[in-house]
């Protein structure tokens, strides 16, 4: 499915906004700034305080819902590996306006979507609710999101471990996945399974993991 069409599909914003706009106007007088709950890390070992997903909602949902309105989340799939995320806040009405931006998972599995579902929440809910978190240093978040890049870059360029290698093995081994040592290793123009790179391991693991799904 192309963007276009999920576009079509689930639109930025609703043919009117009257009652949306009135009600919204009233309820974010009501926001409170999000509490700072978490630290991390940044590059230079600056550490800082940001509000997690729970203190972003504390900080609206009691308003919004005073004021007949609400969040919605939906995760779309548009490829094997491809997921983009709609944000909705309605209002009784039907009336609303949306958020939708594309997921970006950094590690594979389960583990790497529910992560980038999360992160990406938290900011659609912030965008589409005008709030700043007080608390956010943002040159030394960019820094700390930089400095993750760079290293999730590097690895995806490194060899695989030989138990990852051995993983791959046992999936061409089962005749569910379609997959053979040999259709890798042209598609990556590698000698054998432990020259692919920790990148072509991963998208590997993701046919694998929507294989899976879809059996269940």
């Amino acid at each position: 499915m192309e963007f276009k069409e999920i576009l079509d599909l689930f639109p930025y914003r609703s043919e009117s906004l009257t009652k949306y706009n009135e009600s919204f106007l009233a309820a974010s007088q009501e926001f409170n700034n999000p509490e700072k709950n978490a630290e991390a890390t940044a590059a230079g070992n600056t550490k800082y305080e940001y509000a997690k997903i729970d203190q972003i909602y504390k900080a609206v949902e009691k308003s919004l819902h005073k004021n007949s309105l609400y969040i919605t989340h939906q995760v779309i799939a548009i490829a094997v590996d491809k997921e983009i995320l709609i944000t909705t806040i309605m209002h009784t009405s039907g009336e609303f306006l949306r958020d939708i931006r594309h997921l970006v998972m950094e590690k594979p599995g389960h583990q790497g979507r529910g992560i980038a579902q999360t992160y990406s929440r938290k900011y659609a809910v912030l965008c589409l609710c005008a709030l700043a978190t007080t608390d956010d240093d943002a040159q030394a978040e960019e820094k700390f999101i930089e400095q993750r890049n760079a290293e999730q870059e590097k690895k995806l360029t490194q060899k695989i471990t030989a138990e990852e290698a051995e993983e791959i093995k046992s999936y061409c081994e089962n005749e569910l996945y379609k997959l053979t040592e040999q259709k890798i290793c042209d598609k990556y123009q590698i000698k054998n399974l432990y020259h692919l790179t920790y990148e072509q391991y991963v998208s590997v693991k993701m046919r694998v993991d929507q294989i899976n799904k879809e059996q269940k």
